[in-house]
């Protein structure tokens, strides 16, 4: 990143990407159009547009630019852009335990409860599963990300918490997984 602001690329924060703009008949990007956090609409022309945005997003974003040479949106020839990609949530639930849980055995992966296949029937248009995993090892990084969490915790808190946490803490995790198809 810094890199790329020395070059002279800008961040912006508390925007929304609509489209892709594109000369009417090239194939070139030449910027984007976005609504920024008063709602108004901005154009920034740009020489290079990456787009790096969320799974959902990046197919909008794509459809949402057509011209009059990309009738489908950019990207989409085929007809399939948005069609079978995948998104990846998770939950995660802490606890703090009288007993030590040992939390700091095993793999980050932990062990898996139960896994829900649903049924890949394309008629209907998604398909998904989700899996339950208990027992995941912490890290300290993972430590932290949990006191991040609690502005509460500063100085002489922190320290005890960390302490506390690295001995009896214990995590289940949620993960979902959609396909669009």
């Amino acid at each position: 990143m810094p890199q790329a602001q020395k070059a002279g690329s800008k961040i912006a924060h508390d925007i929304y990407v609509t489209r892709i703009l594109v000369k009417a008949k090239g194939d070139r990007a030449t910027g984007v159009e976005y609504y920024d956090a008063k709602g108004q609409r901005q154009v920034q022309e740009a020489s290079i547009v990456i787009l790096a945005a969320f799974t959902v997003q990046n197919p909008r974003i794509l459809l949402n630019s057509f011209t009059t040479k990309h009738t489908n949106g950019l990207a989409n020839s085929s007809r399939l852009l948005g069609k079978y990609m995948m998104a990846h949530t998770a939950a995660n639930v802490f606890g703090l335990f009288k007993e030590e849980t040992q939390n700091f055995l095993g793999v980050t992966g932990g062990q898996l409860l139960s896994q829900d296949n649903y049924a890949k029937d394309p008629r209907k248009g998604y398909l998904g599963s989700s899996q339950w995993v208990l027992a995941n090892a912490l890290k300290p990084n993972d430590l932290l990300g949990v006191a991040n969490a609690r502005p509460d915790l500063f100085g002489d808190s922190l320290h005890k918490f960390l302490e506390t946490a690295s001995k009896h803490l214990a995590t289940m995790s949620f993960l979902a997984r959609t396909c669009r198809v």
